[in-house]
């Protein structure tokens, strides 16, 4: 029998719940024992990842960054000017890392499904900030690469709300994006530039509702070329079936939420159909 992440070996489960146990309870501070070399113990306060997190506030503040969806406009485009730049991607996008030349400086992951097909090269992925939410503390080890983030259900009159203290919480909008506009947001930048978000689910949100769906011999066609590989999803894997019409309610509330602070969101990619951020032709961003 083939597990997957809503039917885990009952043999593995103990251990699971215990480390997701325990990446939870260090999500705020905590405290903790340290030996001295003369071997005396000492109990001093350790920083859970809620106090970690704060440590970004404004990091980048009057800075740009780079969103990097995972759309197959990606591939019509030259990327290499965000060598030198701050970039966030999500998922699978690290399949094009080395393609690329360069890895993007944060890297999210908050779907369960998505997180627990891919999560065996996650955590073999090394020097790169992996924000990852708490409910996937199942599949994700701890590591100093690692930081943990509080995702959260939260609406205003049916409009997904939009964290000003991500380390306290992320509010979700039915895309990772919206979650990492957030984190954009804390860092403090000014202008952030998305590209690869394509908003294009091709048929799956006219042949099946707004959920999880299993890729099957006879889906599969409706699946490929959705996302920047082929390869992307394979028979046998789960995807979600976005529910479009939150995400446009989320991505119009970041766009008015970057706007009222004096903020700017751009949708610099090509053939997207995003229409809530204001478009820029992306090679003229390096002109000057």
């Amino acid at each position: 029998m083939k597990y997957t992440s809503l039917n885990l070996s009952p043999f593995k489960m103990p251990s699971r719940l215990l480390k997701s146990f325990v990446t939870k309870s260090m999500f705020f501070d905590y405290p903790g024992i340290s030996f001295k070399k003369d071997g005396r113990k000492i109990f001093r306060h350790l920083d859970g990842y809620q106090t970690q997190l704060e440590t970004y506030y404004n990091k980048y503040e009057g800075e740009r960054c780079f969103i990097l969806g995972n759309g197959p406009s990606l591939k019509q485009m030259d990327l290499s000017p965000l060598k030198d730049e701050i970039t966030m991607g999500a998922n699978g996008i690290f399949q094009l890392f080395e393609e690329l030349g360069f890895q993007t400086n944060f890297l999210f992951f908050e779907d369960t499904e998505q997180t627990f097909i891919r999560r065996k090269s996650i955590n073999r992925l090394k020097g790169i900030i992996k924000l990852v939410g708490l409910n996937n503390a199942y599949y994700i080890n701890r590591s100093k690469d690692s930081l943990f983030f509080s995702p959260r259900h939260g609406f205003d009159n049916d409009i997904p709300k939009f964290s000003h203290e991500f380390p306290s919480v992320a509010f979700l909008g039915a895309t990772i994006s919206y979650i990492m506009l957030q984190w954009a947001y804390f860092l403090g930048f000014s202008e952030v530039y998305v590209i690869g978000i394509d908003h294009n689910y091709g048929e799956l949100p006219k042949l099946f509702p707004p959920g999880k769906i299993k890729i099957t011999a006879d889906n599969i066609d409706k699946v490929k070329g959705l996302h920047v590989s082929d390869n992307y999803y394979k028979i046998g894997d789960v995807i979600g079936v976005p529910h479009v019409d939150i995400q446009n309610k989320a991505y119009t509330r970041a766009n008015d939420e970057f706007l009222n602070d004096g903020r700017k969101i751009y949708n610099a990619g090509v053939d997207s159909k995003l229409e809530a951020f204001e478009f820029v032709d992306f090679k003229s961003i390096f002109k000057n």
